[in-house]
């Protein structure tokens, strides 16, 4: 890869953003964008006036729907 390859992808930055709306859009194909949706929501401490913070849950906490194994495991997979 060439430094212009490089900017040509937008950096890490593009890179990893590109790779996770592909993950993404998977998921939205076999109609479980809300269960990630709900699960990444999960995964968040809203911040009352300050900055949001992740929050640990445990595995079977994420089960918001029949579906949620499928879409964890492919979150799993693409690593995000």
């Amino acid at each position: 890869m060439t430094i212009g390859d490089y900017h040509e992808i937008g950096g890490l930055r593009g890179a990893l953003k590109k790779h996770a709306e592909t993950v993404l859009d998977d998921l939205k194909e076999r109609g479980l964008e809300e269960v990630c949706r709900r699960i990444f929501l999960d995964l968040i401490e809203p911040g009352k006036g300050a900055v949001d913070t992740r929050r640990r849950v445990h595995y079977q906490q994420l089960a918001v729907s029949a579906d949620w194994t499928a879409v964890v495991e492919s979150l799993v997979r693409g690593r995000l």
